[in-house]
């Protein structure tokens, strides 16, 4: 092999290699702040990240093929906001349930939302939340809610 063909092909390889490198990079967002990122293949996310409250960092898995938006660190879990409707998994409707509920989980049936949410105390406790889709009427726009099913 002559020096030429020699770099030409190295060139070649790196090249290739840089381009996989790039197409494996992990999504931006602000979870990068207080996540360190672990792995990140087939639109699974892996990271470490630390919770509100802990020195300790935990491990928190994402599917980002449904999100739409950024994805974030909610004490300790990777979130995002659904691409649409309900979402599934870590990807989750909007709301202001999100203030005071952690480590939520969309059902895969998506009728309900399992998550962790401060009762009248302040402390987190196990929490079901229901789905229901409310329809104004012909031609207007869907609107979705969700109920409180736990006990304070």
């Amino acid at each position: 092999m002559t020096p030429t063909s020699m770099l030409l092909s190295t060139a070649l390889f790196v090249a290739s290699f840089s381009a996989v490198a790039h197409a494996a990079d992990p999504p931006n967002g602000s979870y990068r702040k207080t996540c360190g990122v672990q792995s990140f293949k087939d639109s699974v996310l892996t990271a470490h990240c630390k919770p509100e409250n802990s020195p300790n960092f935990t491990t928190s898995q994402i599917d980002i093929r449904a999100c739409g938006a950024e994805i974030f660190n909610r004490d300790g879990g990777l979130q995002c906001f659904a691409r649409q409707g309900w979402g599934s998994g870590r990807a989750i409707p909007r709301g202001s349930y999100i203030d005071s509920c952690k480590n939520i989980i969309v059902a895969n049936d998506q009728k309900s939302i399992a998550a962790q949410c401060k009762d009248s105390n302040g402390n987190y406790r196990s929490t079901q939340l229901r789905l229901t889709v409310v329809h104004a009427g012909v031609g207007s726009t869907m609107t979705m809610a969700i109920s409180y099913a736990g006990a304070d």
